[in-house]
């Protein structure tokens, strides 16, 4: 399969506006470099399923895998600082696999006349690649991306230890020459798009009493709260676990030295820490996502007028071993789910 998923006339050099203004006149400036050559982006697609039911259907088990090679993708592609654009619109010379599998088991578990209970699980496992790239080593991706690699890899430092003598963090010098310096040293921390993730939810009745809740499950991993913020010993607010801090000779954290900046030293680790592997922590959570329970009145003490009465929530539990706001956003500053709790009555005349 093919894709043209770019805009209008994107080939063509760009003009916008800009708000310096000459003896009344409004001038222009270059916004798109111009590029005749891209091409459609070519997709090659494999998918193979499996549909099983039992017991009449009352067991019902989906699965699928699916393998997906894209090559010629239309992206933005970077460019130097030299060019004086940021991207142009180009294919990207590269193949990226994606494939993975999906699950879905649906069971009645009880069916009688007066309960019954329904359940479904699903599982989606997910995975992408870099297979192959031609020349990375002298294009701008170099330090981004690695042949065999996920792209959604994170490059930084491998974090060693807290330097028990002075409280600053000491990081591996990957090659060797004695200075801890920017992509020479970086290693690969891992991938940051989910390992798994899926949700269980189940259904019961009771004559007129309906339950329904649903638990949303995921394995991650997110960059942990202190690396999130500034310096600590500054006027920021700072997590408890801060106060684990080196305090005294012999200490080893896990926290460095506090600093109000004055320590070079502790605020130029402070940075290098967040671009490491110390600063990377199990973020997986299981969420009780919705509960809903619904009672219908018998008929005999409404008459003609159906009545129900309803009772919802959201977001109601956590159980995660992240200790930032929340597991779901991978940054700071984000407001967590708010739990959310509604009741009502419903009349139909």
């Amino acid at each position: 399969v093919g894709s043209d998923n770019i805009g209008t006339n994107d080939y063509l050099d760009s003009w916008s506006p800009v708000g310096f203004i000459y003896d009344g006149i409004a001038g222009i400036a270059p916004s798109r470099l111009a590029n005749n050559d891209y091409k459609w982006e070519e997709s090659r697609k494999s998918e193979v399923a499996l549909e099983l039911g039992f017991l009449q259907d009352r067991i019902l088990f989906n699965t699928n895998y699916y393998y997906n090679v894209t090559g010629n993708q239309l992206i933005d592609f970077a460019l130097t600082p030299q060019v004086g654009f940021e991207a142009q619109r180009a294919n990207f010379d590269a193949l990226v696999q994606n494939s993975g599998w999906e699950f879905e088991l649906n069971t009645v578990n009880v069916r009688k006349k007066d309960f019954t209970w329904n359940s479904s699980f699903n599982l989606t496992i997910n995975k992408n690649k870099l297979k192959k790239f031609d020349g990375i080593e002298n294009s701008s991706y170099k330090d981004q991306y690695v042949v065999g690699e996920s792209l959604t890899i994170q490059k930084g430092y491998e974090f060693l230890r807290v330097n028990p003598d002075d409280g600053v963090a000491e990081f591996r010098d990957l090659d060797g020459d004695g200075d801890i310096s920017e992509f020479t040293d970086y290693v690969i921390l891992g991938q940051y798009m989910p390992k798994y993730y899926g949700g269980l939810q189940n259904s019961l009745r009771y004559k007129n009493l309906e339950l329904d809740f649903l638990f949303q499950f995921v394995k991650q991993k997110n960059y942990n709260v202190p690396s999130l913020l500034g310096v600590a010993g500054t006027a920021t607010n700072m997590p408890t676990m801060m106060l684990d801090h080196w305090q005294q000779p012999g200490d080893t954290g896990p926290g460095q030295v506090y600093t109000t900046g004055g320590n070079g030293e502790a605020v130029e680790a402070m940075y290098r820490y967040a671009a490491s592997d110390g600063a990377i922590t199990d973020a997986s959570y299981i969420r009780l996502k919705n509960v809903s329970l619904r009672y219908g009145f018998p008929k005999r003490w409404t008459g003609n007028i159906q009545c129900r009465a309803t009772l919802e929530g959201q977001n109601l539990l956590t159980i995660t071993p992240y200790k930032g706001t929340d597991p779901e956003f991978t940054g700071y500053g984000f407001i967590p789910p708010l739990r959310i709790v509604t009741a009502g009555l419903q009349f139909n005349f």
